[in-house]
């Protein structure tokens, strides 16, 4: 049958979110505080609602948002989580792309959604020679060949959109890309 998922939010710890950055402490215990209603609302009125975390933007190993919002985290069906990369090779670095390894240490017992893939490594900046549209469409599908090996993950989607601002856009240079892509599984589900 048909599941409905509810991702409640993205990103909360963002250096341009509300919450401070994500070294805020404070802003993370403000951010936990109001997930958890939200989740208990939600939990009430939609029982057969499947939520996923919210998916962070920090870097590397668990940080200050998993340390303090980690419980209400759990709380959760799925664990959210984006696999980026800023860089010619750590698109498959535990750091980068695949840091999704890192956080299942953390949420042993979770299974996990990756929310969005992308390459960010021209975020900004005028495209390079290693950010080309092929390069970025190899990059992508070995993330993803990674990801469906990950028996903790349930599924993933592919970063498509263009941004509305000139930092946005370098996700994606030109269409080549998605015209590539569009050959290829855009998302895939274990379900």
């Amino acid at each position: 049958g048909i599941q409905f998922v509810f991702l409640p939010s993205s990103e909360p710890d963002h250096t341009d979110g509300r919450y401070g950055g994500p070294q805020s402490r404070e802003g993370a215990r403000e951010f936990a505080a109001e997930l958890a209603i939200f989740v208990l609302l939600l939990r009430a009125e939609f029982p057969w609602l499947k939520l996923v975390s919210p998916p962070l933007v920090a870097l590397g190993t668990p940080g200050v948002f998993d340390e303090e919002c980690g419980e209400v985290f759990k709380l959760h069906d799925l664990i959210g989580e984006h696999s980026y990369w800023q860089g010619p090779d750590n698109h498959l670095s535990p750091d980068w792309g695949l840091r999704v390894k890192q956080r299942q240490l953390f949420y042993p017992n979770h299974r996990f959604v990756i929310a969005e893939i992308g390459d960010a490594s021209n975020q900004g900046v005028v495209e390079s020679m290693w950010t080309s549209a092929m390069l970025r469409y190899q990059r992508i599908m070995q993330v993803l060949s990674v990801l469906a090996s990950l028996d903790y993950v349930d599924a993933a989607c592919i970063f498509i959109g263009r941004g509305s601002t000139a930092e946005w856009r370098g996700f994606w240079p030109d269409d080549a890309a998605i015209k590539m892509l569009g050959g290829e599984v855009m998302t895939w589900d274990r379900h």
